[in-house]
């Protein structure tokens, strides 16, 4: 188990969630 690459996807997935709830609740995104 990779845990480095497994936590690095996560942080990516975890980013693009994030910015998707912003744009979807209207919110500026940076």
């Amino acid at each position: 188990m990779e845990l480095e690459g497994l936590r690095r996807r996560f942080a990516t997935l975890t980013t693009a969630h994030l910015a998707d709830a912003c744009i979807r609740a209207g919110l500026p995104v940076r």
